[in-house]
């Protein structure tokens, strides 16, 4: 598998490198239902003096409806950007983590929600996934920050990278995410931050590890 996403510039993890899930969760065909539910919970509970993130992060304001990186939107291919929800949750399939969702400014209005075909994102995703013969709805796409940036550039480091109880927030959510989807492959964007998810990969050596592949 390694080899058929050798063309994507990120860096990916090996299922074997990985430890199982805790639990083996039942659920519907919508899991984001869950995944919503806790961020409502963790965003409740109001860790980082009083609000529900770090200064310089925001909760996001409206859920997309057309395609978008969970958890702005469902984190589910599509093959228009604008289509509804149409395939299952991919249970078992590929998990594709990005940095973040990027900034407010940036952020789809309730009059547009869902991400174009224009974000560059969803451009180098598409041409890869599609030169890769990976099948598109196999795949979930996700981000390992939680939260909007509140000004800014959606360039560059998380501006709460360096927050270790945010961190830690993050990548237990991550591993709930894990959990929930049990993926066979997890593909990370070079853009995130190791201390999100490398304390989730005890067994994990260099070698499992592509980062940068051309």
């Amino acid at each position: 598998m390694l080899s058929k996403i050798s063309s994507l510039n990120l860096a990916v993890q090996s299922d074997h490198a990985r430890p199982p899930p805790k639990i083996s969760p039942t659920f519907g065909p919508n899991p984001v239902d869950l995944l919503r539910a806790r961020i409502q919970a963790i965003e409740s509970e109001l860790q980082f003096d009083g609000k529900a993130y770090p200064d310089g992060l925001i909760p996001f304001p409206h859920v997309l409806t057309g395609r978008g990186f969970f958890p702005g939107g469902d984190g589910l291919w599509r093959d228009q950007y604008r289509d509804p929800v149409s395939v299952p949750y991919p249970y078992e399939g590929i998990m594709f983590v990005g940095q973040d969702f990027g900034s407010a400014k940036k952020y789809p209005p309730q009059t547009k929600p869902w991400e174009s075909d224009a974000v560059i994102t969803w451009r180098f995703l598409n041409e890869r996934i599609e030169r890769s013969g990976i099948p598109g709805p196999s795949s979930f796409f996700t981000n390992a920050f939680l939260g909007l940036r509140a000004l800014g550039s959606a360039i560059g480091p998380n501006p709460s990278a360096l927050n270790p109880i945010y961190v830690d927030v993050c990548r237990d959510f991550l591993a709930y995410q894990i959990q929930i989807l049990n993926p066979k492959l997890i593909v990370i964007f070079q853009s995130v931050d190791e201390a999100v998810y490398l304390p989730l990969f005890d067994e994990l050596k260099p070698s499992e590890v592509c980062k940068g592949v051309k």
